[in-house]
């Protein structure tokens, strides 16, 4: 018993300075360390409550949107200001761009390596600090390889502030940016598909009324340009059909994706019926005025995806049902009448 209760007190000891270690080791680490981008310097946090503001945006047009060809260069600025009343000191990085699951553009995260026009992308500077007040540029280089795939390419020009939240805190990265579309010459391909197309159907209360048929699809960019265009769902059966416009596709960057819902209402509960969505796509354009006559009006085919629901009138069935067991209770009822009456007309006929 006393070699097992030693070894448990030397089991408990050793636990305990295990997580003394771990313990130190994460005090002494500082509070938002944060990877920093390819070539920046660890990005030290602003002390907590220390009011920021700043913005960025293009130095010689409103949006950094380009056509070039394969192989060309291309330099700009972006213009950082300090709407703040403390020196920042940022970030300045490019990254890739993609489609959120929301339809809204996001860039990969700072230490995250990209692959497209973020990698064609070079800051002169990989930080820079504004004063209060205070407006600085940061003049790129965009230069786009010589075996680049025609069609459009998405990144954006980052600046990075990270705030600090005490000590022992986490870390928060601001991050804010302008986007950069370019549109490298070639072919373009626009195309786009609809799948996973499933419908569910609410009936209403009156047996004689509609229901809604909710839709959810998924938009892909098959293509290589920027998309967007108007959606429509239809709901058919084999007497009529029901459509409803369900609004605009938001821009969808070339292999993006976007899982989407819609509401079809007004639609009979007519059994196995049809639903199908259906995209009309529309290029982007680029504001450039580079861009080559007629690039715009590309014909873009139409992209459709079905699928199908049940549409059952439970209202009309579940009515149906009480009628049926009021007529079968009713009829019960005259048989029991009946019978009780014979029996009464037979014991008073055997009286007698």
């Amino acid at each position: 018993m006393d070699r097992r209760a030693a070894a448990a007190r030397r089991r408990r000891s050793a636990a305990a300075v295990l997580a003394g270690v771990v313990a130190a080791l994460l005090s002494t680490a500082p509070a938002g360390a944060l990877e920093a981008p390819d070539g920046a310097a660890p990005v030290e946090p602003v002390p907590v409550g220390e009011p920021v503001s700043w913005g960025v945006a293009p130095a010689s047009a409103p949006t950094f949107d380009l056509v070039l060809d394969p192989g060309a260069t291309v330099t700009d600025e972006l213009v950082v200001t300090n709407h703040g009343d403390v020196p920042l000191d940022l970030a300045v990085y490019a990254a890739d761009a993609f489609t959120s699951p929301t339809g809204a553009l996001d860039v990969l995260p700072a230490g995250t390596p990209s692959e497209d026009l973020g990698a064609w992308i070079t800051p002169d500077a990989a930080r820079v600090a504004v004063g209060p007040d205070e407006r600085v540029t940061v003049p790129f280089t965009l230069t786009v390889p010589a075996g680049a795939t025609p069609g459009d390419h998405t990144a954006a020009l980052v600046t990075s502030l990270v705030t600090g939240a005490g000590e022992g805190g986490v870390a928060v990265d601001r991050r804010l940016g302008t986007r950069v579309l370019v549109r490298v010459a070639g072919d373009l391909v626009p195309s786009a598909a609809i799948t996973a197309v499933h419908a569910a159907y609410t009936g209403a209360w009156n047996p004689a009324g509609t229901g809604d048929a909710q839709v959810s699809y998924t938009v892909t960019n098959t293509g290589n340009v920027r998309l967007k265009g108007p959606l429509s769902a239809t709901v058919a059966s084999g007497v009529g059909s029901v459509s409803v416009p369900l609004g605009d596709l938001p821009e969808l960057l070339p292999g993006g994706a976007i899982t989407l819902t819609g509401t079809v209402s007004g639609v009979a509960p007519l059994g196995w019926l049809r639903a199908s969505v259906t995209l009309t796509p529309v290029v982007a354009t680029p504001a450039s005025t580079t861009l080559p006559d007629g690039a715009a009006s590309h014909p873009v085919p139409l992209a459709t995806g079905e699928g199908h629901l049940w549409a059952v009138p439970w209202s009309a069935l579940a009515l149906a049902t009480l009628l049926v067991g009021a007529v079968l209770g009713w009829r019960a009822l005259r048989r029991r009448a009946r019978v009780r009456f014979e029996a009464a007309v037979d014991a008073a006929l055997a009286a007698r």
